[in-house]
């Protein structure tokens, strides 16, 4: 990979024993008060697009959509907060 620039967080997954919420769940976590108004929290990565590797493949298609999303997409942020992980593309690095 490139010289890869990401906020600091912790991936998130569900606690063995614990069952997973929804998506919408998730994303109702991830929704914070500042300055009176209500935001989704992010948290993210930025690196070139030559970089990425698909997640959804052949192999791993049988695994519940819903699932591989609230299992993949979420991170806790550096204070602890739960947050949506997001990729900024900056193009190719050809």
């Amino acid at each position: 990979m490139g010289d890869i620039s990401c906020s600091d967080f912790t991936d998130y997954s569900t606690p063995c024993g614990d069952m997973p919420q929804s998506l919408i769940k998730m994303l109702a976590n991830c929704i914070y008060e500042y300055d009176g108004h209500y935001f989704l929290n992010m948290v993210g990565c930025a690196d070139e697009c030559d970089d990425l590797d698909p997640f959804w493949t052949c192999d791993n298609n049988g695994i519940e959509p819903e699932r591989a999303l609230v299992e993949n997409i979420f991170a806790l942020d550096e204070c602890g907060n739960m947050a949506v992980k997001i990729f900024f593309n900056m193009g190719s690095g050809v």
